[in-house]
Order: structure tokens, then sequence, then C-alpha cells
């Protein structure tokens, strides 16, 4: 379960990050301070809510460049327009993702 590096707060603070909330990966190959760039973003969000921790985004980022559908899914976290900043998400591909949320 990769860390999450919080770049803009106010977008997390928006987010609804409730158990079972779906969190999308978008691919920044092209960021200035990290070439295998994650971020993170909460569904219609125009703003990445966090990035996925530097050590671990390599991995996850040549999956996704290879095609694979990566998602992410909130373990642990708040609703949105709270003080509580703490959020805890599971990474790994979108099919295998579905499938532990349809099973339970």
């Amino acid at each position: 379960m990769p860390a999450v590096s919080l770049f803009h707060a106010h977008a997390f603070l928006d987010a609804d990050l409730r158990p079972g909330r779906t969190v999308e990966l978008r691919r920044e190959p092209d960021n200035q301070y990290d070439r295998n760039a994650v971020a993170l973003y909460a569904p219609r969000a125009r703003e990445p809510l966090g990035y996925v921790q530097r050590g671990r985004a390599p991995a996850i980022a040549r999956r996704m460049d290879a095609g694979e559908d990566m998602a992410a899914v909130s373990l642990r976290g708040p609703g949105p327009s709270r003080d509580d900043a703490t959020a805890f998400l599971l990474v790994g591909s979108a099919a295998d993702l579905e499938a532990l949320l349809r099973n339970g």
C-alpha cells in the first residue's frame, strides 16, 4: 500500500475518501520533480489530492506505462470537509480491485 504525499491539501480536504471510494491514478511523466510521478485524483477533481510516494511510484509507473489499468481504493479515510487528514489507499490493477470490492 503506497504512502501518499500531499501537495494539494484543499483537494484532499474536498475529497470523499470514506472506505470503498475509488481514486483515479494519473501518470505525470513530465513532472518536473519526479519522472515516475503518479497523481491521485478524487472523482471529478481538477487537482490531485496527492501523489504516490516517490519510492513506490516507479513500480506503479512501469505498470501504467506498459498499459496496465491501475486504480486505487480507500481503505480508511474521511468524507469531504472534515478535519481528519488521514487516509489509507490500496493501489493495484483495476480488475483486481473491482473483484475485491465486488466479492467483499
